[in-house]
């Protein structure tokens, strides 16, 4: 399974706003950020996905500024893609390759995109702030290598305290060139290899806790329930990629019924129509800007819940008996 078909698994809500401190644009593009994970040790390098909705013109003109802060981490690269949704609108996404090399609980801050309005106005939106726990890598190490015996020396007396001082820094220095120099062969070796990550949890899982956390975190009817719709869509999508093994993420509505339609699994055959009419309705409020309301929105909730639950795993044939 390919590593980016789990960038749902960490998103952060697209929440989107002005901080020019002029008026709000009612054509703001529509944004939201994911990583792979959440949990990484120290140095590992974790994809950060930037996504911004919004149409044509405006979508071209989204950037991510030079020099822009990820707090505690640290850009290691990125590139950037743009893709037509076919209905007038178009999402360009900045996929970016961030590591932190301090341990503990921390927070991804907003990312914040530039873009300039019809009018020729700079404007800047941003992302929502995404927890991460960094553990540490030494504690792996359970049995360390061996050192290679020292030569004797021969040394005054009186000297023996700045020996100490001596061997006691540099046991320090020598255990971090040791930390550095593991971290840069790990590095090295993710760099060289495509790695596969597998979800420490069953999919269905992850994606019903994403789809509780939306509902328990409320206020849908944030600009115009956009955000909302936004969200949902893309943890179902994430899901649907992950369960069977296509980049649903890069795909319009259209394409991605299409290839559920080439995959050949039982526990998709009665959730087809379903998951279609999910999408569009969500395609409807995303893009159209059709007006939603609550009940909408936790019917959406349902609705994504069911095609989880029921393609969770592939139905068992029955056994004739006698």
């Amino acid at each position: 399974m390919k590593s980016g078909l789990l960038f749902w698994l960490a998103m952060g809500a697209a929440t989107a706003h002005s901080d020019d401190g002029g008026a709000a644009d009612p054509d703001a593009p529509r944004v939201g950020a994911s990583l792979d994970r959440t949990a990484a040790h120290v140095g590992d390098p974790l994809t950060l996905t930037v996504s911004a909705i919004a149409h044509r013109e405006l979508a071209e003109k989204v950037e991510l500024p030079k020099g822009a802060s990820f707090g505690k981490f640290e850009l290691l690269d990125s590139s950037t893609s743009d893709r037509d949704l076919g209905d007038g609108n178009r999402v360009r996404r900045f996929v970016l390759r961030i590591a932190a090399y301090e341990t503990g609980e921390l927070e991804l801050p907003p990312i914040r995109l530039e873009y300039r309005t019809a009018r020729g106005e700079r404007r800047r939106i941003e992302t929502t702030a995404i927890p991460v726990q960094i553990t540490s890598l030494v504690g792996q190490q359970t049995h360390p290598e061996p050192q290679p015996p020292r030569p004797p020396r021969t040394m005054m007396i009186e000297d023996r305290r700045l020996v100490l001082g001596l061997q006691i820094a540099g046991a320090a220095i020598a255990g971090v060139l040791a930390i550095a120099w593991l971290i840069r062969r790990l590095l090295r070796q993710r760099r060289q290899t495509v790695a596969v990550v597998a979800p420490s949890r069953p999919l269905y899982e992850i994606a019903l806790e994403r789809l509780a956390e939306l509902r328990r975190r409320g206020n849908f009817s944030e600009q115009e329930y956009q955000p909302f719709f936004f969200a949902v869509s893309e943890i179902l999508r994430g899901y649907l990629a992950a369960r069977f093994a296509f980049d649903a993420l890069e795909l319009t509505t259209s394409e991605l019924v299409e290839a559920l339609e080439r995959i050949d699994d039982p526990a998709l055959q009665p959730c087809r129509d379903q998951i279609q009419n999910f999408l569009q309705t969500s395609d409807l409020v995303k893009f159209a800007k059709v007006r939603s309301s609550d009940l909408e929105a936790r019917a959406a909730l349902d609705a994504a819940e069911g095609i989880v639950q029921a393609t969770r795993t592939a139905p068992q044939p029955e056994v004739p008996h006698g």
